[in-house]
């Protein structure tokens, strides 16, 4: 039987629970590691948070910015239209703030908490994640687990959290890491011969 492959791991637990019959396999998103890669740009963006926004943390940073004359940047969605231009916002910019989709619009996701393809578009990029991880686990089965820098979603502990990380003499190694993991694992490319391998595995 051919398998039906699923992007979201519990998307692909609860189908295999209603349809014990079935064939389902996770294959998780990737990155176009042609749009976000490191241009060996200066970072002179501290942080960037492209797309939906949880909007407590997105306070706080603005806050933790301002008080410290730092350029942080936010688009909602439409405002850079050229991918390659969004790419080198992400490669200029330090920080690369990640939420899952659950947190600030649960009713959508139905309750899934799932991996999405921002974690892999900043890492790719060269950029630390600055965030939330999703509760489904795949970030721990993925990805390195200093790739990212934890805070609270409501931004309570933003500022000693990311004045530590700012100190953290390990942190460019960590990211350099976590980059190359993206890059060399987890392309749309690499994901193309994963689904390969995973239909000749059910011929």
């Amino acid at each position: 039987m051919r398998p039906c492959f699923v992007f979201m791991r519990e998307g692909c637990e609860e189908l295999t629970r209603r349809y014990p019959r079935g064939t389902f396999e996770w294959i998780p998103f990737g990155v176009d590691t042609e749009v976000f890669q490191s241009r060996g740009e200066e970072r002179d963006i501290f942080a960037y948070w492209m797309g939906r926004r949880y909007e407590p943390l997105h306070e706080a940073l603005v806050a933790y910015c301002r008080e410290r004359d730092l350029e942080y940047r936010f688009t909602v969605g439409g405002e850079i239209t050229d991918p390659v231009e969004l790419g080198r916002m992400v490669a200029r910019s330090r920080y690369f703030v990640v939420t899952p989709p659950d947190l600030d619009n649960p009713e959508r996701t139905g309750g899934f908490s799932p991996l999405v393809m921002r974690y892999f578009e900043g890492l790719s990029a060269g950029a630390r994640l600055l965030g939330v991880r999703p509760r489904s686990g795949e970030f721990e089965d993925l990805l390195p687990d200093d790739s990212i820098l934890d805070v609270a979603p409501d931004g309570s502990d933003l500022a000693e959290r990311l004045d530590a990380d700012r100190d953290d003499p390990l942190i460019g190694e960590a990211v350099e890491r976590a980059c190359a993991l993206v890059r060399a694992e987890h392309s749309w490319g690499r994901r193309a011969e994963q689904l390969y391998e995973g239909m000749l595995a059910h011929r």
